[in-house]
């Protein structure tokens, strides 16, 4: 017979040996990552509540229940989450990059900008954090900043459909069609259905006089 849940309310934690505490800990954190991972994030989130009302000093579980609230899009709680995570570990990257990600829901871009900055300062290696202030460039209209982020991406990973989607609108808004094009068609290749990436190709034809080639990618898009 499988144990049944343990209620917080249940443990009487301040007599528990430490050793027990941790693993008390360690379950609950698991059981959320469980959940997070088959996306239950509200699930997750009441499994690292209890993690966290045993320890509150779990950096991790500060930034898993951060992630589960992006998810939720429970900005605000994401905020405190990774805002707390950082007064514990003040060069935690991935504490940097989920508030990049806050404050790009917030519409702060500058404020997501140089957050993402800190995320990839700490930690050059993880792609996410490229893929994020390629996104906050694309918002900022800073394209070239886009296709060097992208560029990081897709050396690794040129089937990435965030970067392959953001280095097109790039080339696009910097008057490389035909770059831009090649990008939207590898894009359509792993994205098949995309009202706004038959546009953007349809007037990627058209400014390269491709005419009925433009007519067919913009009735598409209309369709």
């Amino acid at each position: 017979m499988s144990q049944p849940d343990l209620k917080l309310s249940s443990l009487p934690l301040l007599d528990l040996p430490r050793h027990q505490t941790n693993i008390q800990v360690q379950r609950f954190y698991q059981r959320g990552n469980d959940c997070a991972f088959k996306g239950e994030h509200q699930q997750a989130i009441e499994y690292y509540t209890q993690a966290l009302e045993i320890d509150r000093n779990y950096v991790e579980v500060y930034c898993a229940r951060g992630r589960s609230a992006i998810e939720l899009k429970h900005y605000a709680q994401a905020e405190t989450d990774y805002t707390t995570a950082l007064k514990l570990s003040p060069a935690l990257p991935i504490a940097y990059g989920g508030l990049a990600q806050v404050y790009c829901a917030f519409r702060d871009y500058p404020t997501a900008l140089n957050t993402c900055n800190q995320a990839i300062q700490r930690d050059p290696d993880n792609l996410d954090f490229y893929r994020c202030r390629a996104m906050i460039g694309n918002k900022l209209g800073e394209h070239e900043r886009v296709l060097a982020d992208c560029r990081v991406v897709l050396q690794k990973f040129p089937h990435d459909i965030s970067a392959r989607w953001l280095n097109g609108v790039a080339h696009f808004h910097l008057g490389n069609y035909k770059v831009a094009l090649f990008n939207f068609n590898q894009y359509l290749n792993l994205q098949l259905d995309d009202f706004y990436a038959y546009y953007y190709r349809g007037i990627c034809h058209e400014q390269l006089e491709n005419l009925q080639q433009a007519l067919l990618d913009l009735s598409r898009a209309i369709d």
